[in-house]
């Protein structure tokens, strides 16, 4: 199932990603390639040689912790290391330079065993780098400590039967901000608790969790098993600022919530979730922010989830589901605190609160039955909130359910393919549009004539860009909108995050991924995907040159030919990622071809009788991008190479119409001319014909028999003008003189072939 559910998304996206001092991410290299690469360059390259020390038992490591200092570096030898509690860093402090850190000799070749793991307590500027941990207690605990960095870790604890639960990464304390996760893999996991917890009555602040991996948590009986909780009950009124953004969760299964928000003014942004039984909420705290996430269901799995929310001011944006019912649910609740949420003591805080002024806007769902649900649960409707601009496909329905009465506004959105609504909407508030998706890189977008762009309505000064990082113009409706800007987010695959992660840089040109071929001068933008602004650099080199340039901005390739563009990154650690390469192939030059009948070269001269059969032979060629293509059309039939035609009452000018492409999208279309011309012969065949069907009777048929004869004899001598007196005189006299014993039809066709005949001789 696993293995499926990666292949799936990779067909739906290829990701990369980084952050506001966000780290590297994916690459299509290999990982082996990608691990030596970055332990060698971040570790070496970074750190003073007199201020590392190496250290080979736990008793050293213990040591190594009580006498770092700013600018320590313990690294600890590969092996499996077993302890009887944490290791204590408490009261050390690096700085933002100098950071004391803690990592393992080689990724994922140090293991931390039984009950060992990192107490981190009034300390700052740490880094926990590289380790395995496989235990039994908490991996990693920061408690009244700031800026901590956790990177390039596994996370796969062992099983423990504690019906409470257990943590394997947590902080909080009242001096706890500014700490950092990003690059671990968490999992599998197959027992209660959280992966990551904030804990204590003081909520940590300014954290920053990001390209993780979070995958296959089982499922629990009991609540408790969310992947991530920001926050407790009892502290939910306090503010986190915590952002959790570019992190993948696959099949996380242990609790209803896999994030599970209990504070305010958090972020969450830009992380992709696939098959997870459960629903990102926000289930305490006001003001937060959910916006740029990808959802996905596959392979009909029941019970996953997207968006649910509770409390004061929350917003959801330029978020892209697909093949999930009910995939953002504005609840309803069993507790009014109030508009300003002042109405609440101690008892009231693990309820839902009453929603009020949510703001749901510009997200896409595909293939829902249900998109929006608005007050399925609980007694009080949400207040004050506003469902705008957004788009909704599926079967089935509502696409927009109301299932309690309320005074949400709604404008700008588009249903297709189900019952809108259950309760009647304006068409201003929501109007049925097929929304003419095309599938790019995996992902359901707006094609070019799609009645989603620019028609989006109202004011919402936070939508300045797209679920993909491309800018809004007037604004489409749903999550993306159409735009040749470069695409700079996707949807992130395992290969973009975790302890093995690099950064990718995606080609485009005009916002679309490289193509074969362009017939043109082609601008070509190289995108650091799934980042943010922040310390890197994109470099770059063309057709084998070997110094490197920066990358500022797209790159002009103008002449014809293959070109071929490397790339490399430089993150925000100093280290030159593996680089990629591209070619960009221009072809200008239209396809040629020759055209032969008969075995002749095609010219306007030519000419055939109407008994001739005619072989036709179309032979193109291009010389750069190839043929893609090439059909001639004849006598109203269409043909690819050859033909052989017969031309029998086939007399008059006629048509050739060439048309060939080649791969970059060049073509040549002609029409090119031929005369067939009458023949006695045919004429004589066609007075047998109408003879022997009894259209031609009497002494008519001899009398124009012997006509065509005479014709024939003179013909053949090279007298013409006699030749044509038998027709012209003999052939049409007795044709016009004997109506009753020809039809009408029969006389009209054999007039006109013999005035053509002889108007053919004639010249």
């Amino acid at each position: 199932m696993r293995k499926k559910v990666f292949r799936v998304l990779q067909c739906v996206c290829v990701g990369t990603m980084l952050l506001p001092a966000g780290m590297a991410a994916a690459s299509e290299s290999t990982a082996p390639v990608q691990t030596a690469a970055l332990v060698s360059a971040s570790s070496d390259a970074s750190v003073q040689q007199d201020n590392v020390v190496r250290v080979t038992t736990t008793a050293e490591l213990t040591a190594a912790i009580s006498a770092a200092a700013a600018g320590t570096t313990i690294v600890l030898a590969d092996g499996v290391y077993s302890h009887t509690g944490a290791f204590s860093i408490s009261g050390k402090n690096g700085t933002a330079s100098a950071p004391i850190t803690i990592k393992a000799e080689n990724q994922g070749q140090a293991e931390l065993t039984a009950r060992a793991g990192f107490n981190i307590s009034n300390s700052s500027y740490i880094v926990i780098q590289g380790f395995k941990f496989t235990g039994t207690a908490i991996a990693v605990n920061m408690n009244n400590s700031n800026n901590i960095r956790v990177t390039r870790n596994t996370f796969a604890m062992a099983v423990v039967n504690n019906p409470a639960g257990w943590k394997w990464v947590q902080f909080g304390g009242n001096n706890s901000h500014h700490n950092r996760i990003d690059h671990n893999e968490f999992g599998p996991r197959g027992d209660l608790g959280q992966m990551i917890a904030f804990q204590n009555g003081v909520m940590s602040q300014y954290d920053v969790i990001e390209y993780n991996y979070f995958h296959d948590a089982a499922p629990q009986t009991t609540n408790g098993g969310e992947t991530i909780r920001v926050g407790l009950s009892g502290s939910s009124m306090s503010n986190g600022y915590t952002t959790i953004q570019y992190n993948l969760f696959v099949n996380l299964d242990s609790d209803p919530e896999v994030i599970s928000v209990k504070s305010g003014n958090n972020t969450v942004r830009y992380n992709t979730f696939i098959n997870n039984k459960g629903q990102v909420t926000a289930r305490h705290g006001h003001a937060n922010s959910y916006y740029g996430n990808y959802f996905f269901r596959v392979d009909g799995k029941s019970g996953v989830g997207g968006l649910r929310i509770y409390a004061n001011d929350q917003k959801i944006y330029n978020n892209y589901f697909e093949n999930i019912s009910g995939a953002i649910h504005i609840d309803g609740g069993d507790y009014d605190a109030g508009p300003d949420g002042s109405n609440y003591d101690s008892s009231v805080l693990a309820k839902h609160w009453r929603v009020y002024r949510a703001q749901v806007t510009n997200n896409t769902m595909v293939n829902a039955s249900n998109g929006i649900v608005v007050g399925k649960s609980y007694t009080y409707a949400p207040v004050d909130s506003v469902v705008a601009n957004n788009l909704v496909v599926g079967s089935g329905g509502p696409l927009y359910s109301e299932v309690k009465t309320s005074n949400t506004f709604f404008e700008g959105n588009i249903g297709y393919g189900g019952t809108l609504d259950n309760v009647t909407r304006a068409t201003y508030e929501i109007r049925e549009a097929d929304p003419l998706f095309v599938t790019l890189g995996g992902l359901q977008k707006l094609s070019a004539g799609s009645p989603a762009i620019n028609t989006g309505t109202g004011s919402y000064p936070f939508l300045n860009e797209d679920m993909d990082g491309q800018p809004r113009d007037a604004i489409d409706v749903g999550a993306d909108e159409y735009s040749a800007a470069p695409a700079l987010r996707q949807p992130l695959t395992p290969a973009d995050v975790g302890p093995n992660a690099v950064t990718a840089i995606k080609p485009q040109a005009a916002g679309k991924d490289i193509a074969e071929w362009y017939n043109g001068s082609v601008n070509v933008a190289l995108s650091a995907m799934n980042t943010e602004p922040g310390t890197r650099s994109i470099e770059y080199r063309l057709n084998g040159q070997q110094a490197w340039a920066s990358y500022t901005g797209p790159l002009s390739i103008t002449q014809e030919g293959k070109h071929t563009i490397a790339y490399r990154y430089t993150n925000e650690e100093g280290l030159t990622e593996p680089e990629g390469s591209v070619q960009i192939q221009i072809d200008k030059t239209k396809p040629t071809y020759q055209l032969t009948l008969n075995g002749k070269p095609y010219a306007s001269s030519l000419s055939f009788a109407d008994t001739d059969t005619l072989n036709v032979q179309l032979q193109a060629q291009d010389g750069l991008s190839g043929l893609a293509k090439q059909s001639f059309t004849i006598l109203e039939a269409t043909y690819e190479t050859q033909a052989t035609i017969p031309l029998t009452a086939r007399i008059g000018q006629q048509s050739i119409n060439v048309e060939i492409a080649d791969k970059a999208g060049n073509v040549t279309a002609q029409t090119l001319s031929f005369r067939v011309t009458p023949t006695l012969a045919s004429l004589s065949g066609l007075v047998e014909g109408y003879a022997a069907s009894g259209e031609l009777t009497g002494s008519l048929v001899p009398q124009l028999t012997n006509s065509l004869k005479q014709a024939q004899h003179h013909y053949e001598k090279g007298s013409i003008e006699q030749a044509i007196q038998f027709v012209d005189d003999n052939f049409l006299k007795h044709l016009n003189n004997k109506d009753d014993q020809i039809t009408a039809a029969a006389k009209q066709v054999l007039q006109n072939y013999a005035q053509a005949l002889v108007a053919f001789w004639s010249k």
